[in-house]
């Protein structure tokens, strides 16, 4: 199952969400040494805190980073200046168990028409970047 969320930068009322949703991951400072103060997640831009959430327990074993993920920028996609575009590709139980949980109310999403024109731009993509490589080495 391919899906596609995406979260507006330029809504300044994400990035509370986002920090408290940060902050309450059990692996968030888990082996901060003692004492070293947390980072001011405050002064961080809501691209980064949205990576940093991504990011968060890549070890565990359902997580963004084991399953993998794509993250895009809008522009990049000819799509919504502004937006971040997260396309994940994982079985129905990881979206179920996981992704839906951990995104709500900061990601959202995509409706389908821009849902099947994204996975098809990220698809071509890596079709044409798998392509490139066989070329080289063909």
């Amino acid at each position: 199952m391919k899906c596609v969320y995406e979260l507006d930068t330029k809504d300044a009322s994400k990035k509370a969400p986002l920090i408290e949703r940060i902050k309450s991951d059990p692996t968030y400072n888990k082996d901060l040494p003692e004492g070293v103060q947390p980072e001011n997640l405050e002064s961080r831009g809501i691209v980064d805190l949205a990576k940093k959430l991504l990011e968060l327990d890549p070890y565990g074993k359902i997580s963004f980073s084991r399953n993998g993920y794509k993250l895009k920028d809008g522009t990049v996609l000819s799509e919504r200046e502004g937006n971040l575009y997260l396309y994940i590709s994982a079985g129905d139980e990881f979206f179920s168990a996981f992704a839906d949980k951990k995104l709500s109310g900061i990601f959202s999403r995509c409706a389908a028409d821009v849902e099947e024109r994204i996975i098809k731009k990220i698809d071509d993509e890596e079709n044409n970047a798998t392509a490139g490589f066989g070329a080289i080495f063909g």
